[in-house]
């Protein structure tokens, strides 16, 4: 199928849901006006309109469908997600959004090594915003502390350098974006995590381990998904 007309076939497809929508939401207020004149045509009306969802439907799945033997995935998504709206109880179509979630993720998988011993050292990767991507941690590093700590237990003023990050496990692998030069907020990782990055940028890997520790090994990370190598 030529990519042309599958993207005016969508663009037409998501038009037609938001149209068939707004139409559904208005119809009973419409009944309620003119049911005393014309009951006999607000049937008709009715009728047609079930008729209309139904070949929405149907001919919405069937593109739906076609995107994904083109290969498509990101389409056929976003067509299952106008189905889904008009259909939240579809079992069918929920479980296919499901399964593109899961290849989607795999795509375009390669692995990595986190050096424990550099703190966030050197970008690995770069993320689009609102693209989800998935990372999965494995190995194992030694971690050394020989250091004086008082009641307000380690620093976590300042992630971005060497503190600890105060929301994640101490030692967990964890991860932060810098889009624009500006840093965002460490996030946990752990063994495995699904992220969706708030903007485009550069992915950066480290162990969340406190300031003056020793850290000796490198983990090797997997990631997939909406994920370039840098």
């Amino acid at each position: 199928m030529n990519k042309s007309l599958l993207t005016a076939g969508l663009a037409l497809i998501c038009f037609a849901g938001i149209c068939l929508v707004t139409s559904h939401e208005t119809l009973p207020r419409a009944n309620a006006q003119s049911k005393t004149k014309k009951p006999g045509n607000v049937k008709m009306l009715d009728v047609r309109a079930q008729k209309l969802q139904s070949d929405f439907s149907r001919d919405s799945f069937s593109l739906a469908r076609d995107y994904e033997n083109a290969g498509d995935l990101e389409k056929a998504r976003q067509v299952y997600i106008v189905l889904s709206r008009l259909n939240p109880q579809a079992k069918d179509v929920r479980e296919r959004i499901k399964r593109i979630d899961e290849a989607l993720l795999s795509a375009n998988a390669f692995e990595v090594e986190v050096d424990t011993s550099t703190g966030w050292g050197v970008p690995l990767a770069r993320v689009t915003k609102g693209k989800a991507i998935q990372i999965q941690g494995g190995g194992t590093y030694r971690f050394q502390a020989n250091l004086q700590v008082g009641p307000a237990g380690f620093s976590v003023a300042d992630p971005v350098k060497r503190d600890l990050a105060g929301d994640v496990r101490c030692g967990a692998l964890m991860g932060l974006v810098v889009a624009k030069g500006k840093p965002g907020k460490p996030f946990a990782i752990g063994s495995s995590r699904k992220f969706t990055p708030k903007n485009d940028g550069l992915l950066y890997l480290r162990v969340n381990v406190p300031a003056g520790s020793k850290c000796t090994g490198r983990l090797t990370v997997r990631l997939g998904g909406n994920v370039k190598r840098n």
